[in-house]
């Protein structure tokens, strides 16, 4: 499964500034790894929105995506399944 995650609208503008990625494109990932960290409350202080949306770029590769229902998940928790 290919994701894009993305911290906050329009936080693009801040070029990486309180960012720190632990992956980068086209790594494969394993369940509990570290993605990134990020500052947020340099985020609120600039005023941007904290949603994060994330994208299944390669959904055409599925024939169903389950998302949960909860809008708080914990490590280990799971966000989505696909079939």
């Amino acid at each position: 499964m290919e994701l894009l995650i993305h911290i906050g609208m329009d936080t693009v503008k801040l070029k990486g500034e309180g960012f720190k990625a632990f992956v980068k494109q086209g790594d494969e990932i394993k369940i509990g790894q570290k993605l990134i960290e990020f500052d947020i409350d340099l985020l609120k202080s600039k005023g941007y929105c904290l949603d994060v949306p994330i994208a299944i770029t390669n959904m055409m590769n599925y024939t169903e995506v389950v998302c949960t229902k909860e809008t708080n998940i914990n490590i280990g928790e799971n966000l989505l399944s696909i079939k």
